[in-house]
């Protein structure tokens, strides 16, 4: 669906590739605490039970590596039933926080997951990203992303990015 190869050919401040199994195992035994609550919140018995439901259901997934080759992130694609629509969900481990605070790398990584989601956005035009209600630093990173936010529900906030 993404040409991801052509996507990152300087790899030195980080780079997006296709998800590996040793990534779904990292996020297993390494999940940020953030993404462990949410998985309560949302109805998994635990979060083991998410990441295998989330990307067993995805129809793409993809890893964010940082410029020591580090794991971060893996965020993925999942169709719904509402018409030429996705749900993306984003998943980290802890060695996100180590670049956290890097400006020039979470810009690169940005741009990059922004040049994914455009090429989703020529297949689905409309990708659904919900937010947890008081994630104030998902909402932000979200709009960033071009998401503009279109409801609000029980436990999130849902956020919309049309092509």
């Amino acid at each position: 669906m993404v040409d991801i190869q052509n996507l990152t050919p300087d790899k030195s401040l980080g780079y997006i590739r296709e998800i590996h199994h040793t990534d779904i195992n990292i996020l297993m035994s390494d999940l940020i605490d953030e993404d462990r609550s949410s998985a309560i919140a949302n109805g998994y018995r635990n979060h083991l039970e998410m990441i295998a439901k989330t990307v067993m259901h995805s129809e793409s997934a993809y890893s964010i590596i940082d410029p020591e080759e580090r794991f971060c992130s893996a965020f993925g694609f999942i169709p719904i039933t509402r018409k030429d629509s996705a749900l993306v969900w984003l998943l980290s481990c802890n060695n996100y926080f180590l670049n956290k605070n890097k400006i020039n790398v979470s810009k690169r990584l940005l741009d990059l997951s922004n040049s994914v989601l455009d090429q989703v956005n020529k297949k689905y035009s409309h990708i659904i990203c919900n937010v947890e209600k008081g994630n104030s630093f998902a909402a932000r990173r979200t709009k960033l992303m071009g998401f503009k936010k279109s409801r609000e529900l029980d436990r999130v906030d849902e956020y919309i990015r049309e092509a």
